[in-house]
């Protein structure tokens, strides 16, 4: 949309006589009318775009969260082995007194 306006003065002189005052003014608006389907192509294009974008913002969320998963049941693992080697020392210190025992008993 666009406004416009203007003046003007004329002076008077000495041939055409008394001179005057003019104005315009006016307002200027453009519809598209027809533009064979380009602002509703464009906004298709736009929705996909954005679409695409939330899906990829999901898809790097998913990755996150599975390796932070992963992570978590590593250590959940190495915790559970770390047990197992400890209770495995435990015994084999049992089985190494047992025998220290009975060498030096018999």
């Amino acid at each position: 949309m666009n406004a416009f306006a203007g003046w003007e003065m004329d002076n008077p002189t000495f041939v055409a006589g008394g001179g005057g005052n003019n104005w315009l003014g006016g307002v200027e608006v453009q519809f598209d009318i027809f533009q064979g389907g380009a602002k509703r192509a464009e906004l298709s294009r736009e929705r996909a775009l954005q679409e695409r974008v939330t899906a990829m913002k999901q898809v790097a969320g998913d990755g996150v969260r599975l390796e932070v998963r992963r992570a978590y049941y590593d250590l959940d693992s190495a915790r559970q082995e770390i047990e197992v080697a400890r209770a495995a020392i435990a015994q084999a210190r049992t089985v190494c007194a047992s025998t220290r025992t009975d060498t030096t008993a018999g």
